[in-house]
Order: C-alpha cells, then sequence, then structure tokens
C-alpha cells in the first residue's frame, strides 16, 4: 500500500477519532454547567469572583462547531474513499475496501459475510489496494 493510499483510506478514522474527542469534551463542559451538591459541612466561599458559566458555554459553543466542521470533513473524506473505489472497476476488491474502510469492519467478519476464505479476503484486499493504488495515479495524471 502507497502512502497516498494509505492517507486516502485511514483519513475517516483518525476524523472520526477527533470527533468522539471533541464529543467527550462537549459533554465533560456540560456536567460542568450542571450545579454540583450543596455541601453543608463546609463554609461557603466563592472560588472565584467571576461566574465561568458564560466562558464555558462559550467553550460549548466553539466545540460544537468544530464538531459540525469536523463531520462534514469526515463526510467528505468517506465520498472521496467511495469515488476512488468506484473507479477501480473490480467489483469484488471494492467491496472489500468499501466494507472495511467506509463500514469499519475488519477483515474476518468480511470474509464470513461473503463466504471467503481469511487468506483468500486478504489477498483481494491487497489487489485493491494495487488497484486503488492505479486509480490514484491514473487521475493525477489526468489533472
Amino acid at each position: 500500500m502507497t502512502d497516498e493510499v494509505y492517507k486516502l483510506l485511514t483519513a475517516p478514522r483518525k476524523t472520526k477519532y477527533r470527533i468522539e474527542q471533541i464529543k467527550s469534551k462537549i459533554i465533560a463542559l456540560r456536567y460542568t454547567l450542571m450545579p454540583s451538591a450543596i455541601r453543608y459541612d463546609m463554609d461557603k466561599v466563592q472560588t472565584s469572583p467571576i461566574d465561568a458559566l458564560p466562558d464555558r458555554m462559550a467553550q460549548i459553543s466553539e466545540l460544537e462547531d468544530k464538531l459540525m466542521e469536523m463531520n462534514q470533513i469526515y463526510q467528505i473524506e468517506i465520498n472521496d474513499i467511495i469515488k476512488a473505489c468506484n473507479e477501480m472497476g473490480k467489483e469484488l476488491e471494492k467491496t472489500i475496501l468499501m466494507m472495511q474502510y467506509v463500514g469499519g469492519l475488519s477483515v474476518i467478519p468480511i470474509a464470513g459475510r461473503l463466504n471467503y476464505s481469511v487468506s483468500y479476503t486478504y489477498k483481494l484486499r491487497s489487489n485493491g489496494y494495487d488497484l486503488l493504488n492505479k486509480t490514484i495515479v491514473k487521475g493525477r495524471k489526468r489533472e
């Protein structure tokens, strides 16, 4: 697998990871917006002279904007994979690559769903990488 094919196929996974990180930050910030438990055993002390609520709400808003942007990037990356696979020509190799990189399946479940042996599925996937590389190179020559 060449670097271009690797970047094309793994970009959505990396973007999805960043999306999950942003979602967890948003959840953590939302929990800070909720009122905390009242502690009767401690003195009432104001720890900060300013109210942090507007700042946290602004952070959440910024992260939600970033999340929408990352979701759009993710969709573009998935569409790029689908477009490149459709230009390959070989249906079985295209199916395997799309099941793995768009559907998120590993080779063993793919082999089970297609009723092929695991080793044959690996071979078809490898052929798919080669065909995808040729497709990318051919597309670059057209430009």
